[in-house]
């Protein structure tokens, strides 16, 4: 099994075997955190009920506890495993609306709409995204914002609404620019260009590739980088504009050399 943390581990072993309970729990649930950031669900799983198991024998850690079951169902539903990743993060759900703690509960309700995105249900997907980000507002929680309204507006993109899709990638524009967030910035005005730009509202995809690529330059975002060129590229040749079209181009294929090919197109 690759190990994602080992110090984390031995952590947990260490306060395991003298009976530190409340920091083995957190030194568990710290290793199923670094696991999924890692890609290694498998073990994410492992250490997420290692914690479980020590938190639900001690009332003082049912807030901590329900945290940890909504990341069991969100690592369940990154492995496919729907049935469990529901019930968990149902339950997550039950006890955070139950106890009136609400500073975690709009992940819960995030990963609750990644659940029916995943079941093709597009409806509740949303109604649980928008809570999500109620709930994130409510708590202040300005971080999470961005990401919330654009994941809706790609749901809105799969419903093919694309006025609705608009609407939350300018939300979530707005947003990445209040916490001065540089790739998310960029990122969410690439959206909203492409938009104007099937729309063939030329003024507008150029206006918001440009302000991306001001963005994505200071974040070192390539990819986004040479998306923005290559489809600003498009408006240029739409508009008859040769010389910024050739520009563009060029720009487009410097940055294209820079990424894995993968990547590039």
């Amino acid at each position: 099994m690759k190990v994602a943390a080992d110090s984390e581990i031995h952590a947990y072993t260490l306060y395991k075997s003298v009976d530190n309970i409340g920091a083995a729990a957190r030194a568990a649930f710290s290793v199923g955190e670094m696991s999924i950031d890692n890609n290694l669900p498998v073990q994410a799983l492992t250490y997420y009920s290692k914690a479980y198991k020590i938190q639900k024998h001690y009332p003082c850690m049912h807030k901590n506890m329900a945290r940890t079951i909504e990341r069991l169902g969100y690592t369940y539903l990154q492995k496919g495993d729907f049935s469990k990743a529901y019930d968990n993060i149902y339950k997550a759900q039950t006890m955070q609306e139950d106890s009136g703690y609400k500073h975690d509960l709009w992940l819960t309700y995030k990963h609750k709409a990644l659940y029916f995105l995943s079941q093709d249900n597009k409806k509740l997907s949303l109604q649980y995204y928008a809570r999500a980000h109620d709930t994130a507002k409510a708590v202040n929680e300005k971080k999470a914002l961005p990401g919330i309204d654009y994941d809706m507006a790609n749901v809105y993109l799969l419903a093919n609404d694309t006025n609705l899709a608009l609407e939350h990638f300018s939300r979530s524009l707005k947003e990445s620019e209040d916490i001065n967030s540089m790739e998310e910035t960029a990122k969410a005005g690439y959206r909203v260009a492409n938009i104007y730009l099937r729309r063939r509202k030329y003024n507008e995809a150029e206006r918001h590739y440009m302000h991306s690529i001001n963005y994505a330059n200071v974040a070192h975002d390539n990819a986004i980088l040479m998306y923005c060129y290559y489809e600003l590229y498009q408006v240029y040749i739409a508009t008859n504009q040769k010389d910024a079209a050739s520009q563009a181009y060029d720009n487009y294929r410097a940055v294209m050399k820079t990424l894995p090919p993968e990547v590039g197109r």
